[in-house]
């Protein structure tokens, strides 16, 4: 694929994720709703180690109101439509990891009714340096990219990177009137889908 700057040779693909509670013959259900009041968690700490070298990971999440989080939302080039959210309220996730060396902080903001991806930003600092922002639009994702372009930009806050990319990443696979979610989305669909008795099901696409 020719790759230009406002184009990224990559295809991100909706894979289909069905979740049931405890049938597997459970049939195909309708878009699952959600319900925000069921979330029982507002923080998780994960930890592994292996051969001495251990990793942390925390999660954080709150939920708040759309108009107050449209100012995180960046705007993509013009011609492309941003995904938007479709209720009142958008739940906002943060994951910081530690490991060798690498101190990553990534944030996510989710429709709180269904669970589509809005924005995904990752922040790498120490051994790498990276900030990469993925804004869903219709039919793909644009991703902007930012690194130290030298040595004398290593260490420097971001904002002095000069290092600067975009494109457009179109997905494909994701079918007509459903929603796209995120890796950290599926923790939220799952805490607040009702997946109460034998049998229940619910599908989530995911992006990969």
């Amino acid at each position: 694929m020719e790759r230009t700057r406002r184009r990224i040779g990559r295809w991100r693909v909706a894979g289909l994720l069905c979740v049931a509670a405890a049938s597997a013959l459970a049939q195909p259900g309708p878009e699952p709703a959600l319900r925000k009041e069921r979330m029982g968690w507002s923080s998780l700490t994960m930890q592994a180690s292996k051969l001495g070298v251990s990793m942390e990971s925390t999660l954080s999440q709150e939920i708040v109101a759309t108009a107050q989080a449209r100012a995180d939302l960046v705007s993509p080039p013009p011609g492309n439509v941003a995904v938007e959210p479709g209720g009142g309220a958008i739940v906002r996730m943060e994951v910081r990891t530690s490991f060798l060396g690498r101190d990553s902080k990534t944030l996510f903001w989710l429709d709180a009714d269904d669970g589509r991806a809005l924005q995904w930003t990752v922040v790498e600092t120490g051994k790498r340096e990276r900030f990469k922002e993925s804004r869903a639009i219709e039919g793909g994702v644009w991703v902007l990219r930012k690194n130290p372009l030298d040595r004398s930009e290593e260490g420097q806050p971001l904002e002095k990177w000069t290092r600067v990319r975009d494109g457009i990443e179109p997905v494909t696979g994701l079918p007509p009137g459903k929603v796209l979610s995120e890796a950290a989305g599926l923790l939220y669909v799952l805490a607040t889908s009702p997946l109460d008795a034998v049998g229940d099901r619910i599908e989530v696409y995911m992006e990969s």
